[in-house]
């Protein structure tokens, strides 16, 4: 019995000192995540004030790996500091170079030459190796101004080898009497210029910055060369340049060498590539005689998508050999000169919103785009398919000298000047094949053929005034099947002179100016010559301008005429009441077109001052239009099908 109690007792006693014993356990665990909160907060707070430390200072982790060396010095003694802390004195400029190299040890870094005045080198260089003392560079970014009269073949004030990636914001210039550049750029290096100004002084050869195999990308700042006999640009083998943003490449350069322009490409790829791609900023030649670009690479490509290439005189883009040059954006202007010369089998394609403008003079024999007569082949060398081309003096927009053939699709070919031909084909030019595009002259040919080789046409609008639309001069002959051709004059003699093939849904249309009317009823024909019969074409008014509307089958257009005032613009019902019909009429916002067998292309509506207020509005499958949208009132609605046009007066209530 008393065995048995004690049992118990140790039991119970045994029960309750293991209880303790976990509640003890449980309370250091407690202690222990407590703590680890209050650790994990408190270098929370740590990285917090490190980050706001930071930030306040305007620092990041990529700031503060690159390194800022200033150099300075004169002659043949050169010092460099880096944080305010001297780290290397009284050495040549080469020497603190490597010096700078070995300390930034492959890490970005900032370069400045000098504190205000900048360095003088004399007769030396600045290399920037990429594999020289066996060490690689990181990106450098140049700053402050340098300047040397540095004479050793293929260097220059800044001489750039090896895979090194430089950018430039800084002053360098360049002054020897003979060849040397400013900067040179080599191998796999690319050179980006931000800002400042890279020149070259009065020389007798020699280009500002030399580029061989590398890239340079201009996306601010100057590039200039301010002697007669220099380039601002040298492009050798497959290197390439960017010009881009409010750049300025600039030279006064008179040369007529094969190595002339603001911009020089020399040398013989293999392969065609891009050599300039021009997006933005202005590429000039500000000499009275000088070109903007020579493009002399066999291969050589160039692309326009914006900016301006400009000059006074000669052709501001020298297209010299094979290369293709792009223009699909920008300017190309010259003042008394080509805008391009594509002297050789090279091919100019025009696109997008190009604009090529010259003041070229036929008497010259120059235009503002012009196919020299170099090479044998017939293969294409001017390609149109968009953008304006105009010659705003007494000469030609495109004079084609070669045996190369040229092709139209679309964009806009004027003459502003006094007389000349938005195209003039030489005796030796070659075929012309013309499938959309205006083209327009104030006093001359809009096309003067002199050449054998064919000349097919099958839409566009060719608006001639005082003389031919078409003229073929000889044996030369012009075949039009769609178009539409304006002249001034009675009949198709005054719209064409010499052998033309008229034909298929071309219109020719001519306007009796002699008459001496110069005020016409829309939609009447009063003075208008038209052929062939069945077209259409009647005084209209269409953008601010008035003109001629002109319909045969699927050739339709405007010519816009000077000197004519159109009244009565949407205020006169006109044409076949019985074969079209409208109702109902007034209407509250649903109208019903009943036009029989007769085919709607297009619908317009005016208000009573002859505004238009809607074109080409949806026509339903049930030839139903909707006008709610329109405030009450009178209206009038101009619908022209394959047997003309006719305008129908409606009330919209």
């Amino acid at each position: 019995m008393n065995l048995c109690v004690s049992s118990v007792y140790l039991c119970a006693t045994k029960n309750n000192y293991t209880e303790v014993h976990r509640e003890d356990a449980e309370k250091h665990r407690e202690k222990k995540r407590i703590l680890n909160i209050f650790k994990y907060f408190l270098n929370m707070k740590k990285l917090r004030f490190l980050f706001i430390t930071l930030a306040i200072f305007g620092l990041s982790m990529s700031a503060l790996a690159q390194r800022t060396y200033i150099i300075t010095g004169s002659g043949t003694a050169f010092n460099a500091h880096k944080d305010g802390t001297e780290l290397i004195a009284l050495k040549p400029i080469q020497e603190v170079i490597d010096k700078i190299k070995i300390d930034a040890f492959g890490k970005d870094c900032i370069i400045q030459f000098g504190m205000g005045a900048g360095l003088d080198l004399g007769n030396n260089s600045v290399k920037l190796n990429g594999s020289s003392l066996g060490l690689a560079w990181g990106n450098i970014t140049l700053k402050g101004k340098l300047h040397s009269n540095c004479t050793e073949v293929g260097e220059g004030t800044i001489t750039l080898s090896s895979g090194v990636n430089v950018n430039t914001d800084a002053e360098i210039s360049h002054s020897a009497l003979f060849k040397g550049y400013a900067i040179t750029v080599g191998l796999t290096c690319n050179l980006t210029i931000s800002g400042g100004k890279i020149s070259k002084g009065s020389a007798n050869d020699g280009a500002t910055i030399g580029l061989v195999f590398g890239t340079v990308n201009i996306t601010g700042g100057t590039v200039e060369a301010e002697g007669a006999d220099i380039r601002a640009i040298d492009i050798w083998q497959t290197g390439k340049v960017i010009i881009s943003g409010d750049a300025l490449v600039t030279s006064a350069n008179t040369s007529t060498s094969l190595t002339s322009g603001t911009i020089c490409t020399a040398s013989n790829p293999c392969e065609p590539y891009v050599c300039l791609e021009i997006k933005g900023g202005t590429v000039e030649n500000t000499a009275d005689k000088g070109r903007a670009i020579y493009n002399n690479l066999y291969n050589g490509n160039i692309e326009m998508s914006g900016g301006t290439v400009k000059n006074k005189d000669l052709a501001a883009i020298y297209n010299a050999f094979k290369g293709i040059v792009t223009i699909s954006g920008g300017t190309v202007k010259s003042e008394k000169n080509c805008a391009i010369y594509n002297q050789d089998e090279g091919k100019i394609i025009i696109s997008g919103t190009a604009f090529l403008t010259s003041a070229s003079l036929f008497s010259s024999n120059m235009s503002t785009v012009k196919l020299g007569d170099n090479g044998a082949s017939t293969d294409c060398r001017l390609e149109i398919k968009g953008g304006t081309l105009e010659n705003t003096a007494k000469g030609d927009v495109i004079r084609n000298e070669s045996k190369g053939s040229i092709t139209i699709t679309n964009g806009i070919l004027r003459v502003t000047g006094e007389d000349g031909a938005t195209i003039y084909k030489t005796n030796k030019g070659g075929a012309l094949t013309i499938t959309g595009g205006f083209f327009s002259v104030t006093k001359g040919y809009v096309l003067l053929n002199e050449s054998a080789a064919n000349v097919v046409i099958t839409n566009g609008i060719f608006s001639a005034t005082t003389s031919f639309a078409v003229k073929c001069n000889g044996g030369a002959s012009a075949t039009l099947t769609g178009g539409i051709f304006f002249a001034y004059g009675k009949d198709k003699t005054d719209i064409f002179s010499g052998n033309v093939t008229f034909t298929g849904n071309a219109v020719a249309v001519a306007w009796d100016k002699a008459a001496g009317n110069d005020t016409y009823e829309v939609n009447t024909g009063d003075d208008i010559f038209k052929d062939p019969e069945e077209a259409t074409a009647v005084w209209d008014k269409k953008g601010g301008k008035a003109g001629i509307s002109v319909k045969n089958g699927a050739i339709e257009g405007f010519v816009p005429v000077e000197g004519v005032t159109i009244t009565g613009v949407g205020i006169k019902e006109t044409g076949n009441n019985d074969a079209v019909s409208i109702y109902p009429n007034p209407t509250n916002g649903q109208l019903i077109i009943s036009n029989g067998e007769l085919n709607i292309a297009n619908v317009e509506i005016f208000n009573v001052t002859g505004q238009s207020v809607g074109a080409n509005p949806r026509v339903c499958p049930d030839n139903t239009i909707n006008i709610s949208h329109l405030p009450m009132g009178v209206y009038f609605i101009r619908i022209t099908t394959d047997n003309g046009v006719v305008m129908k007066k409606i009330v919209k209530e």
